[in-house]
């Protein structure tokens, strides 16, 4: 029932999407993040704003270690 699908989206797999979120290093991982998360947006939709903050700050955080002579930005971009 629709009732489950939210109970299991909402309590199940959006804590797992935010502990890969947490876990995820811009500047290590090889999967990129759009692979993993964005098959998620159809079905979270709104509630996933709790995981731009992080992944801005992670971003954030790579791009001011990145020196503009490095391409390896393109990739996570």
């Amino acid at each position: 029932t629709a009732t489950s699908r939210t109970y299991i989206l909402h309590h199940l797999i959006l804590p797992r999407l935010s502990t890969a979120v947490n876990a995820w290093n811009p500047t290590q991982d090889t999967v990129p993040l759009h692979v993993w998360l964005h098959p998620w947006l159809p079905y979270l939709q709104a509630h996933m704003s709790e995981l731009w903050a992080p992944i801005r700050h992670k971003f954030a955080a790579a791009l001011e270690q990145w020196q503009p002579w490095d391409g390896s930005a393109h990739g996570i971009l």
